[in-house]
């Protein structure tokens, strides 16, 4: 049996195949609109990337679909896999792939071939809904009265749902629909509601004994054990839908602050992916001879509090002269100490953003002829992939540092060269098309 940590690790390992697959892939399409809507007269031979604050798919895509932002549905066909990062998804066509969702609001009543993967608040898996194999299941509320034919497993966790000024903590799970594997049920409030059939193995963790009735038309064809939850599969599950919730509320504040940084600083910001296009290897040297530069300062900032507590301990001893001295000096490297680091971490933390740019663009105008050069969508896939890539386990934090500095010095030489290099940016990017 998978760990949880396993399952995240296996997912973001086939995620980032996906991704570069299909970014290495000159078969794909790219569609970025408020509203981007693909009708039903419409086949989009390959894959598609899409990010709108509204999405709806009529028609058919023959490879995988991945799509990002607000509102997305699903009404035609998928013929591969479908990947969802929303806030409201609905899905009632057909996929004859996978479905992987990242969504606050998720209703699936359509047809989906293989496997689930779905992270959501609240989640309904309507009467029409079909899926061909196994379904994970993470989140607050959740409804199945469809068929699954393969095994479940359903972690629900509290999720805080506010309404009219009122704080209420959400977490159920109802199930009346159809299992043909076995299901597991990690949660407090668990309800089998008739005519649910489970023809495998029925096994809840939970503080609460299930409410179900068998007199009332439940049938399980299996066996049925409750167990009472442990701290680690407690913690675990809680951990997992915190982690998250974390990691996508880091994301967006990034990608807010990166668009920030786009409308403000756009001069700026394109002198700086430039410096990663066309001087790499120096734009990295520099942001790791910055590291050293962090370190060396933040030494000066130890040594300076020394010498503070220091100087005041020869003062509070009569020394005056000596004490006097050594909290002058200290009062002069502590400012500077503490304003470079400072300045050194906003830029670890803006680095990340530079990088995002430099890689949505790549692949972008690998892909696509003429695209708008760094625009919002190309920011939106790069700084996915930089987070997918933190995330891998063993790795994904030597990945956010190498990628932190690398954006440090493409920083550093974009505010150098800024004015100069303005006008050789601007004519590279108009002969490129990009």
């Amino acid at each position: 049996m998978f760990t949880t940590k396993k399952k995240i690790a296996l997912f973001l390992y086939l995620y980032i195949g996906l991704l570069l697959s299909t970014s290495l892939s000159y078969a794909a399409q790219f569609e970025s609109d408020e509203h981007v809507h693909i009708s039903n007269i419409h086949n989009i031979d390959g894959d598609l990337y899409t990010w709108g604050e509204k999405v709806t798919i009529d028609g058919v895509i023959t490879g995988d679909l991945h799509s990002g932002y607000a509102n997305t549905s699903i009404n035609g066909v998928i013929e591969n896999s479908a990947n969802i990062i929303a806030k409201r998804f609905i899905h009632n066509g057909e996929i004859n792939g996978s479905l992987r969702v990242f969504a606050e609001d998720a209703t699936i009543d359509g047809s989906v071939d293989r496997s689930v993967l779905l992270f959501c608040g609240e989640l309904l898996i309507g009467k029409n809904a079909e899926i061909g194999k196994d379904a994970n299941i993470y989140g607050a509320s959740i409804t199945i009265d469809g068929v699954i034919h393969g095994d479940v497993t359903i972690h629900s966790g509290g999720s805080e749902i506010i309404s009219s000024g009122v704080s209420s903590i959400k977490e159920n799970v109802y199930i009346s629909g159809t299992i043909d594997g076995d299901l597991t049920v990690y949660g407090k409030n668990i309800h089998i509601i008739a005519p649910a059939l489970i023809k495998g193995n029925f096994r809840y963790i939970s503080e609460n004994q299930v409410d179900m009735d068998i007199s009332s038309g439940v049938t399980i064809l299996g066996t049925h054990t409750w167990d009472l939850p442990d701290n680690t599969e407690k913690e675990e599950s809680e951990s997992l839908f915190l982690t998250t919730v974390k990691t996508v509320s880091r994301f967006f504040a990034t990608f807010l602050f990166g668009l920030l940084l786009m409308v403000l600083c756009k001069n700026y910001i394109s002198s700086m992916v430039f410096q990663l296009k066309e001087k790499f290897a120096i734009t990295a040297a520099v942001g790791f001879i910055s590291l050293a530069l962090l370190v060396i300062f933040v030494i000066i900032l130890i040594f300076t509090v020394i010498m503070l507590v220091t100087g005041l301990a020869l003062i509070s001893k009569g020394d005056v002269t000596s004490g006097t001295i050594i909290v002058a000096l200290s009062s002069i490297f502590g400012p500077i100490s503490t304003v470079t680091i400072t300045t050194l971490g906003i830029m670890i933390y803006s680095g990340k953003i530079v990088v995002a740019l430099f890689i949505g663009s790549t692949i972008i105008s690998k892909l696509k002829s003429n695209p708008k050069y760094l625009s919002i969508s190309q920011f939106f896939l790069g700084l996915a992939i930089t987070y997918i890539l933190f995330a891998v386990p063993y790795i994904g934090t030597l990945l956010f540092w190498i990628i932190s500095l690398i954006g440090v010095g493409a920083i550093i030489l974009g505010l150098k060269n800024c004015n100069k290099g303005l006008d050789k940016t601007k004519m590279i990017s108009d002969q490129a098309g990009i």
